[in-house]
């Protein structure tokens, strides 16, 4: 299955997984412990913006906050219901979460509420990437990448060149890498 690690400093990070397993480490790793998720959902991707404040998205249209380290996580609406595999947070209010059927999330006040975007796609989307509050790119399956410069209201595809699913991407300013299958 799928699992993702985030590190806030050199010493706090989280793993998550399977079983709604969210575990927090405060010694770079030595040591693990578990955090109560209130959830037995497949947890994908797990953001935070500083050591207490993030974001855990996953099956079933699940988003989890924390606003204390992860020491309690709250259920956020996403109104959908079908899987969410990248959340990114610009800031403690500006974020997003992209998943199955195209589906692009857009958040303006920390996931109290959340807004479909226009993908313009129907196929599995991977990840998620802004180098600024304006302009951020969506890795996908079958090459698809989308690019925003004007905060997720727009999205353009990409030239790829390839078919193959593109998991990750990362961007400094303009200046990116992808990877995938």
């Amino acid at each position: 299955g799928h699992t993702d690690v985030f590190f806030a400093n050199n010493q706090i990070g989280w793993a998550i997984g399977g079983g709604g397993t969210i575990r927090k480490t405060m010694d770079g790793g030595t040591t693990w412990v578990n955090q109560p998720s209130g959830i037995s959902s497949w947890l994908l991707s797990i953001h935070f913006v500083n050591d207490l404040n993030g974001w855990v998205v996953g099956q079933n249209g699940i988003i989890l906050r924390t606003i204390n380290g992860g020491t309690s996580w709250t259920n956020q609406s996403s109104g959908v219901s079908f899987t969410l595999n990248d959340v990114y947070f610009y800031d403690n209010q500006i974020g997003w979460a992209v998943g199955a059927n195209g589906t692009i999330l857009k958040t303006l006040d920390g996931g109290l509420t959340w807004s479909i975007q226009i993908s313009g796609t129907t196929l599995t989307l991977n990840d998620i990437h802004f180098s600024s509050s304006q302009s951020g790119w969506v890795a996908g399956d079958d090459g698809t990448i989308l690019k925003t410069i004007d905060g997720g209201i727009s999205w353009t595809e990409q030239q790829t060149g390839t078919l193959s699913n593109i998991n990750a991407l990362y961007f400094i300013g303009q200046k990116g890498i992808a990877v995938g299958n």
